[in-house]
């Protein structure tokens, strides 16, 4: 068998962290913007070390973004909720 370049595991942590963003409310915005770190990390350390994961790195960088901008959107709902009930409550 060949040797074949290894998966770069900073790529592979981002993808994780990426994934987790999406599921996890509140956490997710922590997790979303370590992925986005260890996409840098993985981005700046594959060429050094010779390693593959590009396409994983890019997938993670993805499911981070997408997390963090699904987190704030959630919580920006929750935010106009409230308000709106509180408004409709001083109107009575």
């Amino acid at each position: 068998m060949e040797n074949e370049p290894d998966i770069n595991s900073n790529a592979v942590i981002c993808v994780v962290l990426g994934a987790v963003t999406l599921v996890l409310p509140l956490l997710g915005i922590i997790t979303g913007i370590m992925g986005i770190v260890y996409y840098n990390k993985a981005k700046k350390e594959m060429p050094i070390k010779g390693e593959t994961g590009e396409g994983v790195a890019i997938t993670g960088l993805t499911l981070s973004i997408v997390g963090l901008v699904l987190q704030a959107l959630i919580i920006l709902s929750f935010l106009l909720f409230f308000f709106l009930i509180t408004l409709d409550v001083m109107f009575y």
